[in-house]
């Protein structure tokens, strides 16, 4: 969701001087996803205390 949003936001606002970064970050951000994300993020490990 993330990236999608982005470059959304990138596409309707082309007029934005931070528009070219914002992309390029969501690129960078977006690939990495790609190659390290799925083996290393999206894991969670929670331990809750009832009171």
């Amino acid at each position: 969701m993330y990236f999608s949003a982005v470059m959304h936001h990138v596409a309707a606002h082309p007029e934005d001087p931070d528009a070219a970064a914002f992309a390029d970050r969501a690129r960078q951000w977006h690939d990495n996803y790609l190659v390290w994300g799925r083996s290393t993020l999206g894991f969670g490990y929670y331990l809750l205390q009832k009171n």
